[in-house]
């Protein structure tokens, strides 16, 4: 029988919430850039490339995880030049 490891790590509630809304990858890259946003305080200017390394994963899973954040409307991307600039949004519910 297959276990489900993110189960070893988080509660049924949270799974069911955020996390599963929106995926364990999408959560990573959403981590990333709130924990920069806040060391900076305020937003962030980052390669794509440096948030991919910092999460461990490719850039299109991190190209992917953005596209999902900018859907659900937790992140703002603005180009300034090479790199984005990264906002997290306060979530509604």
């Amino acid at each position: 029988m297959k276990s489900d490891p993110c189960g070893d790590y988080f509660s049924k509630e949270i799974l069911k919430g955020l996390i599963g809304k929106i995926g364990l990858p999408a959560y990573a890259v959403l981590s990333v850039i709130a924990a920069a946003e806040s060391s900076a305080g305020g937003p962030v200017r980052m390669p794509l490339e440096k948030i991919a390394e910092l999460m461990g994963k490719s850039t299109e899973t991190t190209r992917s995880a953005l596209d999902i954040l900018k859907q659900h409307k937790l992140v703002i991307v603005e180009s300034q030049g090479r790199n984005n600039v990264y906002r997290v949004l306060p979530m509604t519910t």
